[in-house]
């Protein structure tokens, strides 16, 4: 799996249109970054790590650049991250509602 679709799956959990929007570019864009036939610009990084940071959510700059498939150490934290994250928005949800 390419680094933009895993960030787009577990972090985002967006398809290819609303992450399309996120970035700035076209459905037909990401389809063709995950497919590796063209890398995104920095401003379209950088558009997602903003976008990320805006909504809460667990990013590393360093997850765009990591090819390993998904099988490294970078990736197995990038979903324990993610994972940990959503446990916090609920916990953070049943206290809320708590109250």
């Amino acid at each position: 799996m390419h680094p933009i679709e895993r960030i787009r799956v577990k972090v985002f959990k967006a398809n290819q249109s609303e992450f399309a929007k996120i970035a700035g570019v076209s459905q037909s864009t990401i389809s063709k970054w995950e497919n590796g036939a063209f890398e995104p610009s920095r401003d379209h990084l950088v558009n997602i790590r903003d976008e990320a940071i805006r909504r809460d959510l667990p990013l590393n700059d360093a997850w765009f650049f990591d090819r390993a498939g998904g099988t490294g150490p970078e990736a197995a934290a990038m979903t324990a991250s993610a994972e940990a994250h959503v446990v916090s928005e609920i916990n953070l949800a049943e206290m809320g509602s708590a109250r």
